[in-house]
């Protein structure tokens, strides 16, 4: 009886082993095309803050009433997300500032005219409903005063599908990208 109870455990269990879904990888994209910079501005994006959990490899969803989490096991982005998304609004500000050369800080030795803070508060969506992003972002000057800091709050009806859910995202990225974008154009114009 007993041989049987456990061979028919190691049955369900190597049945078990051998059917897991495949995951599927993610990445944020610019929604903008690339163009070459061709003044001395210079622009420095830090690292993107996210909330830790949002930090995590797998794509967070919300769930019907609101306060429920759902980590995806099989949907995954493709690095972690706070370089992903600091590597987007990098390309999307390069993209709405042509003139600007842009970049993403990686050293404290780097120098730039403008030093981008952004932190995340949230970046999730409801399937068939919408997708939110919560978001504060900062503007410094060269010495690291702050210039400029503002709230942004973004939405965007979100269909069933991880990746509807992530072209979605990139576009509410490529939104705050400009939002970013205006207020830098807004001080060089009162430099002038």
């Amino acid at each position: 009886m007993k041989k049987g109870i456990a061979f028919l455990a190691l049955f369900f269990l190597t049945a078990c082993i051998g059917t897991s879904l495949p995951t599927t990888f993610y990445t944020l994209r610019s929604e903008k095309p690339a163009h070459i910079y061709q003044e001395k501005l210079t622009i420095g994006i830090e690292p993107v803050k996210v909330p830790a959990f949002l930090d995590k490899p797998q794509i967070v969803t919300r769930q019907k009433d609101g306060i429920q989490l759902k980590f995806s096991e099989t949907n995954r982005w493709s690095e972690p997300l706070s370089s992903l998304l600091q590597r987007t609004l990098t390309e999307d500000i390069a993209q709405a500032l042509p003139k600007a050369e842009v970049k993403s800080k990686i050293s404290a030795r780097e120098r730039f005219e403008y030093i981008v803070l952004v932190e995340i508060s949230d970046m999730t969506g409801i399937f068939n409903e919408k997708m939110t992003l919560n978001a504060w972002f900062s503007i410094l000057n060269q010495a690291g005063a702050v210039l400029i800091r503002r709230k942004v709050l973004l939405s965007k009806d979100l269909e069933d599908t991880y990746n509807h859910l992530v072209l979605t995202q990139s576009q509410l990225i490529g939104q705050l990208a400009d939002h970013i974008a205006q207020q830098i154009s807004l001080l060089q114009k009162e430099k002038k």
